[in-house]
């Protein structure tokens, strides 16, 4: 018979937890044997990386009874799946390893829901009409289905979304095309703007509203009326003047034969011009030459320009596509979370190479916060957390061809194999590890 070196007993056996709070639970033990012995907890299963055990080692004599915290604190973030997440507690003796206990455990995590909607351009242009597409990011834990109703404030549009009904799961992004055409071709006059909106519906939520801008062009430009107008006047003006004037014709010849002039035809002569000496210049030749020499012009006009104002270089936005799953470094709607999502063209995935000495520091356009390490467990056990900072707190970084590596750590920024995690790991040359740089 196997023999039984502790008594376990998990209080209570299941624990319920909003994800982005801590949920926690009590693990008894009792030592039944004769020796002093040292127990070991650890949290296994999917809920393990989400579990912090106080203490983890637990020294017991015999007969005594002793408890164990085991928290629970789940982000709330699409990784952090709504539902059952059973998990064991392993109870390892230092001096009868071979007596290891595993007590089991249930954590439920409850849904919650968090979907943004972005309109890519804002502002569309056209003549018969353009063509917006409509980015929904589900940074909720649960499967979203939404549909999407354009409309605009005069009735005369008309839209076209394809599809207008889409399901999204947690963590993932779908994109819709749109269609809008106005009611009528502009062939002359300026630019006429259509204010609209789209509405993104829900089961059981408020919609939410997209507002975009539609500006229809003229088919002929404006000045083109004008010359046709002067064209057709010309027309007009040429068509009257030769219907309506008539030519006179007559006659000069008289009766009889002219005589023709007895003193012949008279012949103009030309003016003699007076001789000038050779040593008198003629009135044209008086005048002072001007002179063709640049460095006479430059002596003559002032001189001196005034220090122009070196211009600040602008900073440069670029996205920072993962190697191994193609989306693209992420800062989530809390401003302060870093995933990797699916490429959408937002503010939330630019980000600027700030130069600082032999360094960088990563800058994300939406909030001006700069990449940091968090500085606790990230998604693996020897991996740490990533976060945004204050760009003057903010850790610099390494760029590498196959790394971006942490200075303070000595990290490289990895993924996680979901491809949504984002932590420090050390090197391990994988393409999960390669970040490529895209303007």
């Amino acid at each position: 018979m196997r023999a039984v070196s502790i008594w376990t007993s998990l209080e209570p056996g299941s624990v319920t937890v909003d994800p982005g709070s801590t949920g926690s639970l009590t693990l008894r033990l009792r030592n039944t044997t004769d020796l002093v012995e040292e127990y070991r907890i650890a949290v296994a299963g999917d809920a393990g990386r989400w579990a912090q055990v106080e203490p983890q080692v637990l020294r017991l004599y015999p007969g005594t009874t002793g408890a164990v915290q085991i928290t629970f604190a789940p982000p709330r973030s699409p990784d952090a799946a709504a539902g059952s997440h059973p998990f064991a507690v392993e109870v390892a003796p230092t001096e009868q390893p071979q007596l290891k206990t595993v007590v089991e455990g249930n954590l439920t995590l409850t849904p919650f829901s968090e979907l943004r909607a972005e309109l890519l351009p804002p502002t569309v242009r056209g003549r018969f009409g353009a063509r917006p597409r409509f980015a929904l990011d589900n940074f909720g834990n649960t499967k979203v289905t939404a549909s999407l109703v354009g409309k605009d404030t005069g009735g005369q549009l008309r839209f076209e979304l394809i599809p207008a009904n889409v399901q999204i799961e947690p963590g993932r992004a779908a994109w819709v095309k749109g269609r809008v055409r106005p009611p009528r071709v502009a062939w002359f006059g300026s630019r006429e703007s259509h204010p609209y909106s789209v509405d993104v519906q829900r089961s059981g939520a408020e919609p939410m509203t997209v507002n975009g801008t539609y500006v229809q062009l003229a088919l002929l430009p404006r000045w083109l009326l004008g010359f046709f107008s002067i064209l057709v006047a010309a027309a007009v003006a040429f068509a009257v003047a030769w219907f309506v004037f008539i030519p006179q014709y007559a006659s000069r010849a008289r009766d009889g034969i002219t005589p023709l002039n007895p003193t012949g035809n008279q012949v103009t002569m030309p003016t003699p011009t007076p001789d000038v000496p050779k040593d008198q210049k003629s009135p044209e030749d008086k005048g002072p030459k001007p002179s063709d020499s640049p460095g006479d012009q430059n002596k003559a006009g002032g001189g001196g320009g005034g220090h122009t104002k070196p211009k600040k270089k602008a900073v440069t936005w670029v996205t920072l596509v993962n190697g191994k799953n193609h989306g693209c470094l992420d800062n989530a709607s809390d401003g302060s979370s870093v995933y990797v999502m699916q490429c959408n063209d937002g503010d939330n995935q630019a980000w600027a190479w700030i130069k600082v000495g032999q360094n960088w520091k990563l800058r994300n356009k939406k909030n001006g916060m700069c990449l940091s390490e968090r500085g606790e467990q990230g998604y693996l056990v020897s991996s740490v957390n990533t976060a945004m900072a204050d760009c003057g707190e903010a850790d610099v970084w390494g760029r590498e061809s196959d790394c971006v590596r942490n200075r303070k750590t000595d990290s490289c920024l990895d993924t996680a194999e979901d491809g949504h995690a984002v932590y420090l790991f050390n090197r391990n040359e994988g393409d999960n590890q390669r970040w490529r740089t895209v303007r």
